[in-house]
């Protein structure tokens, strides 16, 4: 959360900056981590129904799309006070994580039920290389499997990686996909489009 940065509206008639006369970066993503709990556990008891899964992912005000998974060790404090604002309303947890060793280990211990792995990397590389290109994913699904969590992946897989990247981790849980779905539903009518990446994910399909 120190990366963020939040607007100042100062009061003082001389000028000032965030690190002097006003609150400070740091305490700022402190009091906007604060209330994000606090909004979401407000969200939750008002809810009529509630989702069966949540998808945390790390991207800051104005992006577009995301770019990167959390940093499950700088932010560890972070994620193991909101996690259980979700579990504790029988909510399943998933969190965004890039694929590496570090991440998978560090995102076990925030009590996450699962994670998703940011699939951008693997998409781009596919057809440079497909076995280089999943190698870093199968390692991290291995790690994730062994500490009892959950895989989800998501980010650019769409008709042409997803059979292989399904393949190559057969204890994939759940896939994320938006953009490609919408775009190829636009040619192919969206109920046509569901069933072609529903037959991806399906072995010997």
């Amino acid at each position: 959360a120190e990366d963020r940065v939040y607007p100042v509206k100062c009061v003082s008639e001389k000028r000032c900056s965030l690190e002097h006369d006003c609150i400070s970066k740091s305490a700022w993503s402190e009091i906007f981590d604060s209330m994000q709990i606090q909004l979401s556990q407000f969200s939750l008891d008002r809810m009529a129904a509630k989702p069966d899964q949540v998808t945390l992912v790390p991207d800051q005000l104005g992006q577009i799309t995301s770019n990167h998974g959390w940093d499950t060790i700088r932010h560890a404090d972070y994620l193991k006070k909101i996690i259980p604002v979700f579990k504790n309303a029988g909510i399943r947890v998933s969190i965004f994580v890039d694929p590496l060793i570090a991440m998978v280990e560090a995102a076990a211990e925030t009590g996450t039920d699962r994670i998703e792995l940011y699939t951008e990397a693997f998409a781009t590389q596919f057809h440079l290389n497909k076995e280089e290109a999943i190698n870093p994913y199968i390692k991290a699904a291995l790690i994730a499997k062994e500490l009892g969590m959950g895989i989800n992946a998501g980010h650019d897989l769409d008709l042409e990686n997803l059979k292989y990247f399904a393949g190559q981790i057969p204890w994939l849980d759940e896939v994320s996909i938006g953009h490609a779905l919408i775009c190829d539903s636009l040619y192919l009518g969206y109920e046509n489009a569901v069933q072609l990446y529903k037959r991806q994910l399906t072995v010997g399909g």
